[in-house]
């Protein structure tokens, strides 16, 4: 089996024998024999370990385990000990996951170590391509677990937990066994106590298949993914920080629609139906979240589709006085400027009123129902800013974000759209007697 594993790695080009390895160690099976196969084949190791206390007692003694494995090998060891994930089910691994990843790259890069290796083997792989498919992942998700991933090696999934099992046995080589793996709580092991042992009754080649399967898929993807770029590129309108703005009308024009809006949304967290009612939807205005409603999902004017990173401070009241110079909110900016030349600017960014009618401090907010106005141009008539704000055809997402200007509860500008005529500067005003206000929006 060593040689095997070196074959996988050189053909990999997964490491040499010159960097410097970070080993993931649980004290089970696999890590264990990945540890003892590394030792053999000379390469230069150290070991991280991490403690959930999910076991209880249990968990202590995969700490002195590992300790003692580490010792007797003359090994640098690397502890977490943490609290449980507050999580429970497959959110608990997934969290557990994360805390894990996320620690073992800080101790890595701490350290200077070339990479970090994890014991995933061909059996993770298969039952990852077959619980990817039944949550509905797309081809993406049927390639299986990859052999590299930034700094992440795996170099033992070109084995079988039945030669990794054989291999401990031949070498004497001890572990600790993780009762839980037997309980069928989570959908991993449920699909391999239980589903995949009755499935192989009637289908005995079925790994391999899956395996062959999966390596085509992963090749296959290669294509794919050049694909994706290329139209990724032509349909996406607009990026920032926090907003992705997507031409549907495009998605719709190119040859996979579902899966190139698929790979578009990936990161969102939405479930997979959304794809197809989101093609489907003619009507401006339709909103999606994901499932902790960080992420907004919305139909726009245009055939245009927006993926918003949603703020969770909001905007803020914000206390205007006569001496600042610049505001700055999650939606833009506000410039101010005393005594400036003006001209009249028709500018919609841009405000110009006439200081004497203005109160401070003045407030800064957004817009609310039953908010209205006197729009200039319109002689003195008032008008309902919801109703003022539809009439410029904004969508939704542009249209809520609109703040008002406000001195002692009077709107005096619609931001960046109007300026209130009672308030407006007149050309004959003397630029002494102006204040000069300028928006500038984030998108």
């Amino acid at each position: 089996m060593e040689n095997k594993i070196t074959g996988f790695i050189s053909r990999n080009h997964l490491f040499s024998r010159d960097d410097h390895l970070l080993v993931a160690i649980s004290g089970g099976l696999d890590s264990v024999v990945l540890t003892h196969i590394l030792l053999n084949l000379n390469y230069r190791i150290l070991l991280a370990h991490v403690n959930y206390n999910l076991r209880g007692e249990e968990s202590v003694k995969d700490e002195e385990f590992v300790k003692k494995l580490a010792g007797e090998h003359g090994l640098k060891l690397h502890l977490l000990n943490c609290g449980p994930p507050n999580q429970k089910g497959s959110s608990l691994q997934e969290e557990a996951r994360s805390i894990r990843y996320d620690w073992l790259e800080k101790i890595a890069d701490r350290h200077s170590l070339s990479h970090i290796l994890t014991a995933h083997h061909a059996d993770d792989s298969i039952e990852t391509v077959l619980l990817n498919f039944f949550r509905g992942s797309g081809p993406e998700g049927l390639k299986g677990i990859p052999h590299s991933r930034g700094k992440i090696r795996r170099p033992l999934l070109s084995c079988t937990r039945e030669e990794i099992m054989n291999y401990a046995k031949v070498k004497g080589i001890r572990w600790r066994e993780d009762q839980t793996n037997r309980e069928n709580t989570y959908q991993r092991n449920f699909l391999r106590n239980t589903i995949l042992p009755q499935v192989e009754k009637h289908w005995p080649g079925l790994r391999k298949t899956l395996l062959r399967n999966a390596e085509i898929q992963g090749e296959s993807h290669l294509i794919v993914r050049d694909w994706l770029d290329r139209e990724k590129d032509k349909v996406r309108k607009q990026e920032t920080e926090n907003l992705l703005l997507i031409d549907l009308n495009e998605v719709q024009a190119s040859l996979a629609p579902v899966t190139l809006l698929r790979e578009m949304l990936k990161d969102t967290g939405v479930q997979t139906e959304v794809l197809v009612e989101i093609l489907q939807s003619s009507t401006a205005g339709r909103e999606w979240y994901n499932a902790d409603k960080t992420i907004r999902l919305l139909t726009e004017p245009g055939g245009i589709l927006s993926i918003e990173k949603l703020t969770p401070e909001g905007f803020p009241v914000v206390k205007i006085e006569r001496t600042d110079t610049e505001l700055k909110t999650p939606f833009g900016a506000l410039i101010l400027e005393s005594g400036r030349e003006h001209s009249g600017s028709k500018s919609p960014e841009v405000a110009v009123l006439a200081m004497e009618k203005l109160r401070f401090p003045l407030q800064l907010r957004l817009w609310k129902a039953g908010d209205s106005f006197c729009p200039s141009g319109m002689k003195g008539k008032r008008k309902k800013v919801k109703k003022f704000l539809t009439d410029l055809k904004l969508g939704k997402r542009k249209k809520e974000k609109v703040p008002v200007l406000l001195s002692e509860g009077d709107i005096c500008w619609v931001v960046g759209h109007r300026v209130d005529e009672r308030f407006a500067a007149r050309d004959s005003d003397k630029r002494a007697d102006c204040i000069y206000l300028r928006w500038e929006t984030t998108e």
